[in-house]
């Protein structure tokens, strides 16, 4: 089974970012939709066209996710990306690369001076998974930054099989030190 996987990591706030909020109930539901409003007496949360209200003394605990997706895509064939739409039309077999896991499309960094010095930089990877065994790699991406001089935002990653598009959230995001042991250097950080 071939999968693309697409990770971005933009040096910019993403703009409408999706919600896919959870709401956990005492009797162990997890309902899946947009939360609306929360007050002193519900949760009120829109799922599959519908609102509901869940009593606050049913609902266990709310939390907020943030989907990482591109507005207005919800299949393959709304993706609007010139080189991902290519690489989707014609996707490698796994026959042609016998020895590879995976196949890298594009892995471009890019970086902007804006009038004031300050840079803004992007990074833009699209790779073919071909095999199980590269899953991983495509899956887990890993940016450094030095805290306190840059600040990394994520505006998309999603991954494309088929024709179903998973994005990612917030809840799949780590964000730590690399160093973080005196008396080692603690600036470093990453966003994985």
């Amino acid at each position: 089974m071939k999968k693309l996987a697409l990770a971005a990591i933009l040096a910019a706030l993403a703009p409408g970012l999706v919600h896919a909020d959870i709401v956990f109930t005492n009797a162990g539901a997890e309902i899946s939709g947009d939360v609306i409003r929360i007050d002193s007496a519900a949760v009120v949360l829109r799922a599959d066209g519908r609102e509901t209200s869940y009593p606050l003394s049913q609902v266990l605990k709310v939390k907020l996710v943030h989907v990482f997706g591109v507005p207005g895509e919800k299949t393959a064939a709304d993706i609007a990306d010139p080189i991902l739409k290519a690489a989707l039309k014609s996707p490698a077999a796994p026959s042609d690369y016998p020895d590879d896991g995976s196949l890298i499309y594009l892995e471009q960094k890019s970086c902007d001076i804006d009038s004031d010095g300050r840079a803004v930089c992007a990074q833009h990877n699209i790779q073919l998974v071909l095999r199980e065994r590269d899953k991983e790699s495509a899956a887990n991406v890993q940016f450094d930054y030095l805290d306190g001089i840059q600040a990394p935002a994520i505006d998309w990653a999603r991954s494309i099989n088929g024709e179903a598009i998973s994005n990612l959230d917030d809840t799949s995001i780590e964000e730590g030190s690399e160093n973080s042991q005196y008396p080692d250097y603690d600036r470093l950080k990453s966003l994985k």
